[in-house]
């Protein structure tokens, strides 16, 4: 993609920093109408509840994904010599390409489930497992992890930020890297054991849009493996 055709580096960084803030408030503001001690600051104690509420988190995490997808697609609609489908890369790929991938995402999951077995690690997060079992209504957590999450965030990082930056000084590679940085940063309330997995799958989805030019694939595998983390979680 030429740099013409997207908002080059300066452009989709301040696009970024803008759909991040608003994200942020958006999550903020859905938490704050869950305090039930409106005219008084939440104490440490109150604001550690909200993170771990089940229901906060549902709300949060659609909220957030709803209105951060349409931004994105509102920045690339404003930029007129430039097409959703080109930008994001919604590109048809051979059901041949999406096996294989799969496999090699399926085997990333096992050598990742082994290694945290082998040093001691939780399967799952313990902060994931409480958010799973105060949540009301399972099967809208389930919506919000395995769908509306997995297309927010692979239409934001592997589509929209990955395809300005690949198109500037930083190159696919740079673009790749930097990428799977920030979404890690998204996901920082995990210890950095998890951090560090969450970062090589990164590496990977942003690599597969490079290498096939469809950002469908790793739409499909983020929604495959936060299944499974959510499968595991039903099983706790």
């Amino acid at each position: 993609m030429k740099e013409d055709d997207t908002y080059g580096f300066t452009g989709t960084a301040l696009w970024f920093l803008a759909i991040m803030v608003i994200s942020i408030i958006v999550q903020g503001v859905v938490a704050d109408s869950y305090l039930t001690y409106p005219e008084a600051a939440p104490s440490e104690e109150q604001l550690r509840a909200l993170e771990l509420n089940g229901d906060v988190v549902t709300s949060a995490m659609l909220a957030s994904g709803i209105i951060g997808t349409f931004l994105v697609l509102l920045a690339i609609k404003l930029k007129k010599s430039a097409s959703i489908e080109g930008y994001l890369g919604l590109m048809k790929v051979r059901p041949s390409v999406y096996i294989n991938w799969g496999l090699i995402l399926a085997l990333f999951i096992v050598a990742s489930e082994a290694l945290t077995y082998l040093l001691g690690k939780d399967s799952t997060p313990e902060d994931m497992i409480i958010i799973y079992q105060t949540a009301s209504q399972k099967w809208l957590l389930w919506v919000a992890i395995v769908l509306v999450a997995p297309v927010f965030e692979e239409v934001f990082f592997r589509g929209f930020l990955l395809g300005g930056l690949a198109s500037s000084f930083m190159g696919s590679i740079g673009a790749v890297f930097t990428t799977s940085v920030l979404w890690t940063i998204l996901h920082i309330q995990y210890e950095a054991y998890y951090l560090g997995i969450i970062f090589v799958m990164g590496l990977l989805f942003g690599y597969i849009r490079q290498k096939t030019g469809s950002l469908f694939i790793p739409i499909l595998l983020h929604m495959a493996a936060n299944f499974v983390a959510t499968f595991q979680m039903y099983l706790l």
